[in-house]
């Protein structure tokens, strides 16, 4: 159940609400109210443990292995490179606002595979401003299991991970202001084609 006094601590001050500790940014608790895993520091002060695995344990994700093709349940999954390329390229507050999208969404706690942590990440990574109530009020209603499914049968045509990251788009552009950053017309207007030479007289 969620907390509204954590939702407000979280998305205080921007996209995600944070707190400067150390001179590192972070997010003050996670949507469901748990606080950011801390670890002592030398001095006496505390830091914000930024590791994948604290990451993986504030949502209480696991990492199994596909090698075993066991079945994954909620909050499992095989893709822990990809996690671990997120945090690393992206950041600790990037990661946790794509886990905090997926597992603390009402559908979408088994859709914890590559092509769809991608896809929430790099819509998120476009729209850093999109992160919010309305936001996570909206992905309670995508079922992100189902866009998987649909990109995974049109994968010859596109790649999984764009299918659903342009899907994911489409309903979310609804809720939100954006402008586009094609051309300010949509369209381009096509060049006529030159006209024939005239042919010289015999």
């Amino acid at each position: 159940m969620r907390c509204e006094a954590a939702l407000q601590a979280s998305f205080r001050d921007g996209a995600m609400g944070r707190a400067n500790v150390d001179g590192l940014l972070i997010p003050r608790m996670n949507r469901i109210g748990r606080p950011a895993t801390t670890v002592p520091d030398k001095g006496d002060s505390m830091k914000t443990d930024r590791s994948l695995e604290s990451i993986l344990k504030e949502f209480d994700i696991e990492i199994i292995d596909c090698a075993q093709n066991r079945r994954r349940t909620a909050r499992q999954t095989c893709a822990s490179q990809t996690l671990e390329n997120i945090r690393r390229r992206r950041g600790c507050d990037h990661l946790r606002s794509v886990l905090m999208s997926i597992v603390e969404t009402k559908p979408n706690e088994l859709a914890l595979v590559a092509p769809v942590i991608l896809a929430v990440s790099d819509v998120l990574r476009s729209y850093p401003n999109w992160i919010g109530e309305t936001w996570f009020h909206v992905m309670d209603s995508v079922d992100l299991v189902e866009m998987f499914n649909r990109a995974s049968a049109n994968r010859r045509i596109a790649l999984p991970r764009h299918a659903i990251a342009t899907q994911l788009f489409e309903r979310m552009r609804q809720q939100f202001p954006y402008r586009d950053r094609g051309t300010t017309s949509g369209l381009v207007r096509l060049r006529q084609p030159d006209q024939p030479a005239r042919r010289m007289a015999a």
